[in-house]
């Protein structure tokens, strides 16, 4: 068997249920056979990417300053699908007894809730959803699950800012100090560590003209920074968006998107501007058009006439800096995906005061947003 690496398949390649029918295939004719699926078969055979709940409740101080958060991220465990111990992680508040999958848990679905804020008092919980992974077994989604995780957590330091009164940006710069364990140094690719991601995060502010730029009516900029992918190797990303909103009907238009990435030293500058680009487009399409929908057990959706990702004509103006500055290279390919969901969504609020809670960000999950 052949397996054909190249392409788009971010962890779709990981599975192997597809050697099942080439096998069947080969059996029938009595040779090797090339199998290709139709896009038909190929959406109706492939994974969701997880279905997720998340909670976070935060505690404020007199000052309004956030001093404590609880985050729980309840969920699909694609890669326990997998069944292979060496993959998962043993949970902290459970003794290990021996490799097996019942006693470890998933943690690459809960990548990026170890931000590198410096918030004292932080919790994190990870709970497998065995309804949802019955109901439809999940597989890997590009940027993994800071897709999910970091769409709740960039969302309520907005909420956190907004309650306390304090401008989203500079609450952030004053979280992101670089205290303890948020120095970063314990791997080669964290050096600098929270300082790193508010430098990214001042790129962005400044080239998109935040806090600067005359919005006409229900307009507004949002903004979001991460450190996607995980703790021990991430790349220090920030965005601002700006948008428009009909609050008639309560469609979004993407009117800028800005990035600034910081990716330690650049090989390949056209190569890593691409795949940001890239990524800023993926990222939108998943954040604002990209349903489906069940029934019978199977999805519904079978091509791009049903299932509808961003078309070139909803394509916004990008802007993207990439910060180079001779410290370890780390991805670029996948980081921009995670921060493009909660920077719309800020900016949604900004814009017509309607916070919404859960992806993508339809023009009828703002319209309901917008009533309550």
């Amino acid at each position: 068997m052949h397996q054909h690496f190249l392409g788009g398949g971010f962890g779709r390649r990981l599975e192997s249920d597809m050697v099942v029918p080439a096998i069947a295939a080969s059996k029938a004719v009595g040779k090797p056979v090339k199998l290709i699926f139709t896009r038909e078969d190929d959406m109706q055979m492939d994974f969701t990417r997880p279905l997720t709940y998340q909670k976070v409740k935060v505690g404020l101080d007199g000052n309004g300053k956030p001093v404590a958060m609880e985050h729980d991220v309840i969920g699909a465990w694609p890669t326990a699908k997998w069944g292979i111990p060496a993959f998962l992680t043993p949970a902290v508040d459970k003794q290990r007894v021996g490799d097996t999958v019942e006693n470890l848990h998933d943690s690459f679905t809960v990548n990026g809730a170890d931000y590198w804020y410096s918030i004292p008092n932080h919790t994190v919980r990870n709970y497998e959803n065995k309804l949802a992974q019955g109901a439809t077994p999940s597989g890997q989604l590009r940027s993994v699950a800071p897709a999910w995780t970091f769409w709740a957590v960039e969302s309520t330091m907005d909420e956190i800012a907004h309650a306390s009164g304090e401008d989203p940006v500079e609450m952030r710069l004053r979280l992101l100090d670089g205290a303890g364990a948020n120095a970063g140094g314990d791997k080669p690719q964290n050096i600098g560590g929270a300082k790193r991601l508010a430098n990214a995060l001042r790129a962005a502010v400044g080239r998109s003209g935040y806090g600067v730029t005359k919005l006409g009516p229900n307009e507004g900029m949002g903004v979001a920074c991460v450190s996607s992918q995980e703790r021990s190797s991430p790349t220090w990303t920030a965005c601002v968006v700006h948008v428009k909103v009909d609050p008639k009907t309560g469609e979004v238009k993407l009117k800028k998107v800005t990035v600034a990435m910081d990716v330690g030293t650049v090989v390949n500058p056209d190569g890593v501007r691409a795949q940001i680009e890239g990524s800023i487009f993926w990222g939108a399409s998943l954040a604002m058009f990209e349903k489906a929908s069940m029934k019978d057990g199977g999805i519904e959706q079978r091509n791009f006439d049903s299932y509808t990702p961003m078309r070139m004509s909803q394509i916004p103006e990008i802007d993207v800096s990439i910060i180079s500055n001779g410290e370890p290279a780390v991805g670029c390919g996948e980081p921009a995906v995670t921060v493009i969901a909660p920077a719309i969504g800020n900016a949604v609020f900004n814009a017509v005061g309607a916070r919404v809670r859960s992806l993508p960000i339809t023009a009828e999950a703002v319209k309901a947003a917008m009533k309550t």
